[in-house]
């Protein structure tokens, strides 16, 4: 799937570079200090935060306001204005330096700009053959200095450099999520699809189930069946539209009685030790402090994503750190915070932030096989469905749960914890998944892999288990079960769907709301 390195046009067309600041999204009123993070985790505090547009000179009249409605391209990145507009702070021309043929926007000249988003005249995300074009190539080109190439596997764009730029670094260039690297062997965030099967076992040649609209249930059911027959033990199958990885529990399975197409789609595989799945949830002592400044903050009112603890048997023992995820209402109309439930080996009992900190509730029960604990609140504890407010959404509530089919691969979703801050990812593939255990028969779970960006997994990712993920309406899309460190899903996170919480009669709360 990846495109060869291309090579740069000796003819260089002007381009000129322009810093925009996006509107947030409007709120009923203006956000009081109570709405903000007293204390910014340094992911977020680090992470870049204007867009920048690049294009051939003079694509964009000379105006000091941009209406997304006078640019087609520029109205498939609304998300990035709420407002209908963008302010043009600053426009540069890139202009060749004699002996320097190639100006870049992060070379010496522009490196103070670290743009949010590159959004270049084509949408990548919308268009994928738009990457073939020359002019749009030497656009890209002209990003980073010292590129030597240019993959694009339809879901990430990897660039190869001589030497890495300055960060932070973007996080998404023409619509798709950038990965930058010096090794050109390093394929990118995609998860390796180099081990196909030794068979010529092709399943279902009468049906075709490549992009499938909504969730690939039919997909999913038909290998299933297959590995269950024959007794090979798969944890998880991935459908990525035009393929599926399946992940084999052993090694020792024999790769000459699998699958090398199911209904055309192709099959590849990863063995389990491969994805880098946490075996335990790793415990902090208590007056150990933390690698990064993270917000360790008490909020008299919580909402979701502050700091929770699992307390400790002692004041020199340990204590299991993790974040508050949404109210919600059962169908009896009983409210309830969730949780990460194996965030709780100590009893069940709930404190913010941390050990010796407020008793705010008790965890009661759990979603079965999910990990998604419930909490019920103490009396007169205050819990308001309202994210903290963020340069990107304003302050976004969360307004309810929202079907794992609902959300394409690719399109952006948003976390925001105590560990990490407020962050943007993108929604990966369709996953169904299971505990690894002896029992073939285990219940199969409705999940996604969400790519949180290049250089996630640097953060305190052991934590952020239970956060909620939503996209840009606050819908809330599942709640974070790992966040991965190593392994073939460095920088992602394996998301619960909240096609789980639908299931057993859960919605969000709504609007400001106590216990």
């Amino acid at each position: 799937m990846s495109v060869s390195p291309q090579i740069l046009s000796s003819e260089k067309t002007p381009t000129e570079l322009l810093i925009l600041s996006p509107s947030p999204a409007k709120t009923p009123n203006a956000a009081p200090q109570s709405r903000k993070r007293r204390i910014t985790p340094s992911a977020e505090a680090t992470s870049p935060k204007k867009p920048v547009f690049l294009s051939s000179a003079g694509f964009v009249r000379r105006q000091h306001v941009l209406p997304l409605s006078s640019s087609p391209f520029l109205a498939s990145f609304n998300r990035l204005f709420p407002s209908g507009s963008a302010t043009i702070d600053r426009r540069t021309l890139l202009k060749p330096v004699h002996g320097h043929p190639e100006p870049t926007v992060f070379g010496n000249d522009y490196r103070t700009t670290h743009p949010q988003h590159v959004i270049l005249p084509f949408n990548l995300h919308e268009d994928r053959g738009s990457f073939s074009k020359h002019e749009n190539r030497d656009l890209l080109y002209q990003l980073f200095p010292g590129t030597k190439g240019i993959n694009f596997d339809d879901y990430f764009l990897i660039f190869w450099v001589e030497e890495l730029p300055s960060k932070p670094w973007p996080l998404t260039v023409a619509g798709l999520p950038c990965y930058i690297t010096t090794d050109r062997d390093d394929d990118g965030p995609l998860p390796s699809i180099e081990r196909p099967a030794k068979s010529n076992i092709r399943l279902f040649q009468d049906l075709d189930y490549r992009n499938l609209e909504g969730y690939p249930e039919k997909v999913f059911r038909l290998i299933q069946d297959f590995f269950l027959e024959g007794s090979i033990s798969i944890t998880e199958i991935q459908y990525w539209n035009s393929f599926v990885i399946i992940v084999l529990e052993h090694r020792d399975a024999d790769l000459t009685c699998v699958p090398h197409t199911v209904a055309h789609c192709p099959c590849y595989y990863l063995y389990e030790d491969e994805i880098g799945r946490p075996a335990s949830f790793p415990a902090r002592h208590t007056k150990q402090p933390m690698k990064d400044v993270v917000d360790d903050g008490e909020y008299h009112t919580l909402r979701p994503g502050v700091m929770l603890s699992s307390g400790s048997p002692s004041p020199e023992d340990i204590e299991l750190l993790t974040t508050s995820g949404a109210l919600i209402l059962d169908q009896l109309g009983y409210k309830y915070m969730t949780v990460t439930s194996h965030g709780f080996p100590f009893g069940d009992k709930v404190f913010h932030p941390v050990a010796g900190g407020r008793e705010i509730g008790t965890v009661i029960r759990e979603i079965p096989h999910t990990d998604v604990g419930i909490v019920q609140l103490n009396d007169g504890i205050e819990f308001q469905n309202e994210s903290f407010e963020n340069s990107v959404l304003g302050t976004p509530n969360m307004k309810n749960f929202v079907k794992s089919d609902e959300i394409h691969i690719s399109a952006s979703v948003f976390m925001d914890n105590p560990f990490t801050g407020f962050i943007e990812g993108t929604r990966g593939p369709h996953t169904t998944s299971r505990n690894p255990s002896s029992d073939p028969h285990d219940p199969w779970i409705r999940t996604r892999w969400d790519y949180l960006g290049q250089g996630f997994s640097n953060c305190t990712v052991e934590s952020v288990r239970g956060s909620a993920i939503f996209d840009e309406e606050g819908r809330v899309t599942g709640f974070c079960r790992y966040a991965y460190a190593e392994g073939s899903f460095k920088d992602w996170c394996l998301t619960v769907a909240a096609d789980h919480l639908i299931e057993n009669e859960y919605s969000i709360v709504q609007g400001p709301e106590s216990h």
